[in-house]
C-alpha cells in the first residue's frame, strides 16, 4: 500500500467516478483503474462495486474510507503539532530581572554555561521594575523571573526562594559622618530615608520603618516614585536610603555605604512546567556564579 493507492482511492471515493476522478488527479483513466485494483487486491477486499454505469462503494470499501480519512486528519494534526513544538523549541527563554541591579560580573559566566548544556535554546535578558516585573510574570512576557521574594506574593506562577543577599545603607561621600571609621546603622538615626513607591506590592517604606524599629528609632520618611529618584537625593546629601548588595549604585564615586545587617530574600519565578529543568540549571549556575565572584 501507497500514498499513490491511498490518493486515488479516496478521490474515487468522493467522485465515484473513474473518468471524473482521472481528470481531478491529471492521471489517465486506466492509471486510476490500476492503482484501484492493486489496492483491492493487496488488501484482500473489494472496494467498490462497478458495473458500466454506476461506481458505489462496498461495506469494507465504506469501513476502509473512513479508516484513511481519520488517519490522514491525526497525520495532519500531528504534523501542525509537531511544528508547534519547533517552533516553541525556537522561542528564546526571557529572562527577567529588577532594572537596578547590577548582574554584570555573573550574567557572561550563567550564559555561557547555559548555551554549553542547551545549545538549542535561546536566552535573552529583560530588567523591569518592581511593578513590572511581576505584571510580565504573571501574563508569561517573561518566562522566567529573578527578584524579592514578596515580589510575587499572591501570584499564580511557581516560586523557590534560592537565595540571601545583604541590605546596605547609603549615604553620600560629603556626608558629615563619610570620614568617619566603624559607622553602625544607628548613626543615621536623625536622617531623612528615602524610599520610593511603584504602585506595587513592594512597600520599601514598611520595611525601612521594620529596620529601624529593630535598631531603636523612628525614621523620618521621605517617599519618592523611584529608586533613581532615591539616589539623586542620596548624591545631593539630603538623606540616605536602604538598598540591596546587587543594587548597580555599588561604585558610585559620590555614594558610601555600610552593611545593615538585614537581607533580602530572593527568589525565581516561573509559570511553565516545561521550564523546570532550566529553572534548576539556572538556580544552580547563578549560585556558582555569586560564589565565585564573592571569592576573588
Amino acid at each position: 500500500m501507497n500514498n499513490i493507492q491511498i490518493e486515488y482511492f479516496i478521490e474515487l471515493c468522493k467522485t465515484l467516478n473513474f473518468t471524473k476522478t482521472a481528470l481531478n488527479l491529471y492521471v489517465s483513466q486506466p492509471a486510476v483503474s490500476k492503482q484501484i485494483n492493486s489496492l483491492e487486491k493487496e488488501i484482500g477486499f473489494q472496494l467498490f462495486y462497478r458495473n458500466n454505469k454506476n461506481v458505489s462503494l462496498t461495506p469494507a470499501g465504506k469501513l476502509f474510507y473512513d479508516y484513511f480519512l481519520k488517519a490522514i486528519n491525526d497525520y495532519q494534526k500531528t504534523v501542525k503539532e509537531a511544528q508547534n513544538l519547533i517552533e516553541k523549541e525556537k522561542k528564546p527563554i526571557v529572562i527577567g530581572f529588577l532594572a537596578s541591579w547590577d548582574f554584570s560580573e555573573y550574567l557572561p559566566y550563567i550564559t555561557k554555561s547555559f548555551l554549553l548544556n542547551y545549545p538549542d535554546v535561546s536566552i535573552y535578558f529583560v530588567s523591569y521594575s518592581y511593578k513590572d516585573l511581576k505584571d510580565k510574570i504573571e501574563t508569561n512576557d517573561v518566562d522566567i523571573a529573578i527578584s524579592l521574594l514578596d515580589n510575587f506574593e499572591n501570584l499564580n506562577v511557581t516560586v523557590k526562594e534560592f537565595t540571601s543577599i545583604p541590605r546596605l545603607l547609603f549615604f553620600s561621600k560629603n556626608h558629615p559622618l563619610a570620614n568617619k571609621s566603624n559607622l553602625t546603622f544607628e548613626d543615621f538615626k536623625e536622617e531623612t530615608f528615602f524610599v520610593f513607591s511603584d504602585k506595587s506590592k513592594i512597600n520599601s517604606k514598611d520595611r525601612v520603618i521594620e529596620m529601624c524599629s529593630c535598631h531603636g528609632f523612628i525614621p523620618k520618611i521621605s517617599i519618592v516614585p523611584n529608586i533613581e529618584s532615591m539616589i539623586l537625593n542620596v548624591e545631593g546629601n539630603l538623606g540616605v536610603a536602604i538598598f540591596d548588595d546587587w543594587i548597580q549604585y555599588k561604585n558610585n564615586p559620590t555614594l558610601k555605604f555600610i552593611e545593615t545587617g538585614d537581607t533580602h530574600k530572593i527568589a525565581i519565578a516561573w509559570n511553565n512546567a516545561n521550564l523546570n529543568d532550566l529553572v534548576d540549571f539556572l538556580i544552580h549556575e547563578f549560585i556558582d556564579a555569586v560564589s565565585k565572584e564573592k571569592q576573588i
